[in-house]
């Protein structure tokens, strides 16, 4: 299966909280009673070695649960390999999702949109190729945060074979001020879980079992800060 990231939230008293986003003041807050009864929820999006675009919802319960499946753009995107997050807008009547991709050795901008139900709509597929030079990187993700109308970041980040990590910053479509840290040769996958103005938060599986969080500053060092939160255990690797 491609590797698709993923994306968290939390639903309480109908307020969704997302990182870098206030909550409007007309959301009245949640009681102890609902916090203590309202799960978290994460929303997963992932590419099958079909090229099916699936979307699956989860609640944070004891053990997690799946809440949801639904298969959006099927055949879409055949050998897709790796895959940033994708940014999901509501337009009408439904949902357009837009994003970056690695096929083989090339980058791709890719893009649909959804009707209602979450199906693609014919003739709305976008497949723009970016440039070469990928098939060397093992992972890929893109961090987007706003937080105002004028604090608003988009970074890309991939991760090489030999362990390197970098770091472009988007404007508009043009990739800039690439920056990078060595020293990842042991991570087998990164995952984004927190964004601030200042920090990227990822959690990194290892080959040999272990899991870490890694914070990286959005400056220009992007020096990592790195914790391990998991000894080496059966499975992870």
């Amino acid at each position: 299966m491609a590797k698709w990231n993923r994306r968290a939230l939390c639903l309480m008293a109908g307020a969704v909280l997302v990182p870098g986003l206030t909550v409007s003041s007309a959301v009245a807050a949640p009681t102890a009673g609902q916090q203590a009864t309202t799960a978290c929820k994460a929303l997963s999006m992932s590419v099958t070695t079909g090229g099916d675009h699936i979307e699956r919802d989860f609640a944070a319960t004891t053990p997690p649960s799946q809440t949801l499946e639904v298969k959006g753009a099927v055949g879409a995107f055949p050998q897709a390999r790796l895959a940033g997050a994708m940014l999901a807008e509501s337009v009408a009547p439904g949902t357009r999702f837009s994003g970056w991709m690695i096929f083989g050795d090339a980058m791709y901008k890719v893009g649909y949109q959804a009707d209602a139900a979450r199906k693609l709509v014919p003739g709305t597929l976008v497949k723009t190729r970016v440039g070469g030079g990928w098939s060397t990187f093992t992972d890929f993700e893109t961090s987007r945060y706003n937080e105002s109308a004028t604090v608003h970041r988009v970074s890309q980040y991939a991760l090489r074979s030999d362990g390197t990590l970098f770091r472009w910053t988007m404007s508009g479509d043009t990739w800039t001020k690439p920056v990078s840290a060595a020293g990842f040769s042991s991570v087998r996958t990164m995952a984004l879980i927190s964004q601030t103005r200042t920090y990227d938060t990822f959690v990194a599986s290892t080959k040999g079992g272990s899991l870490y969080t890694v914070h990286l500053p959005t400056d220009a060092t992007m020096k990592p800060t790195v914790k391990q939160i998991s000894a080496p255990q059966k499975g992870w690797q």
